[in-house]
């Protein structure tokens, strides 16, 4: 009788070694295949904000590189108030980077409370620009308020991110 119950104890203290390895192993699977997967996922959208945006024209801008500037630092363009008619399909605005620059600049435009932009671009090398964002077509009468983000990148082989500016302007609608 004591022989038995000696017995189940120690089987019972295999299975429950044995049931903890399980778990650890199983938990560290499932740590290893999220890391995975977060590194596919974060080297994929690094590789496409590093590209150099084919949709870019040469353009040459009416912004002078401001007096006194230092020679590495990045001037980022201003934007004022605007106002199109109803049923405009394409904003017509210069998203440029001036050519004075040596460094890369993406925009990021948002309008309104929306979290989806309504374009990213890629890197617009300078002395380039694109031209025009295509808007909603569900746009209203009225004013709109547009988010402008432009984020600057060095100008190496694997560009890293540098300083940006954010800016809103009022785009105004009217029939």
């Amino acid at each position: 009788m004591k022989k038995n119950k000696t017995n189940k104890k120690r089987k019972t203290k295999r299975n429950i070694t044995k049931l903890k390895y399980q778990i650890i192993g199983g938990s560290f699977g499932l740590v290893l295949c999220i890391v995975a997967i977060l590194f596919f996922f974060i080297s994929q959208r690094s590789e496409e904000s590093y590209a150099i945006d084919g949709d870019a024209v040469s353009y040459e801008a009416a912004i002078k590189k401001p007096d006194g500037i230092a020679a590495n630092a990045i001037t980022f363009p201003a934007y004022a108030d605007t106002t199109i008619k109803k049923n405009t399909e394409v904003f017509p605005v210069v998203l440029v980077n001036p050519e004075f620059n040596k460094a890369y600049i993406q925009f990021i435009v948002t309008i309104d409370d929306k979290k989806v932009p309504l374009l990213t671009t890629g890197l617009i090398e300078p002395g380039k620009a694109i031209i025009g964002v295509t808007l909603p077509k569900d746009l209203k009468e009225g004013d709109h308020k547009l988010h402008l983000e432009m984020l600057g990148y060095s100008k190496s082989k694997e560009p890293t991110r540098l300083s940006g500016s954010k800016t809103s302007f009022t785009l105004t609608i009217v029939e």
